[in-house]
């Protein structure tokens, strides 16, 4: 899959949000967009709900990638923002990121297995995970790391 254009980031022409998600994300790698998650992933995972479809279901692995890795491990903000945005992803686009679902699936069962340690702030991820996986059902309804997105 190839690195995003910007029309692709930011769909809506004078959308504020996906201009932030271009400013922060545009011609980026997906070790590159790693990096930012594991530098800022709450902010960057804004970016991710906001950025068009397209460029979702690319970025979406540089965050998956940051998750899957030890470096994630109890990263409380980085991993709730992730939960919000497969929530919100998954009621209002979930045929336009039907690409990334496998791979969302997976980092979602390793994050339920790996057991992190939540403060009271974010006692409520893992059933949020919980209901996430539920709703996807028990196995990943794309390809795995990345099928081609459609539009």
């Amino acid at each position: 899959m190839k690195t995003p254009t910007r029309e692709e980031v930011v769909p809506v022409a004078g959308d504020l949000d996906q201009e932030c998600a271009w400013k922060n994300f545009g011609g980026k790698s997906r070790d590159e967009a790693r990096v930012l998650f594991a530098d800022d992933g709450l902010n960057k995972c804004e970016d991710l709900m906001h950025m068009g479809c397209h460029a979702f279901c690319f970025y979406v692995l540089a965050a998956i990638d940051y998750l899957l890795s030890d470096d994630s491990r109890n990263d409380e903000e980085m991993i709730s923002g992730f939960v919000g945005v497969c929530e919100v992803r998954l009621e209002h686009d979930a045929e336009a990121i039907r690409p990334s679902l496998g791979d969302i699936h997976r980092a979602l069962v390793h994050l339920r297995k790996r057991g992190d340690i939540y403060s009271d702030c974010y006692a409520d991820v893992p059933s949020r995970v919980d209901a996430l996986l539920a709703k996807m059902g028990a196995e990943p309804r794309a390809p795995i790391d990345g099928g081609q997105p459609s539009g």
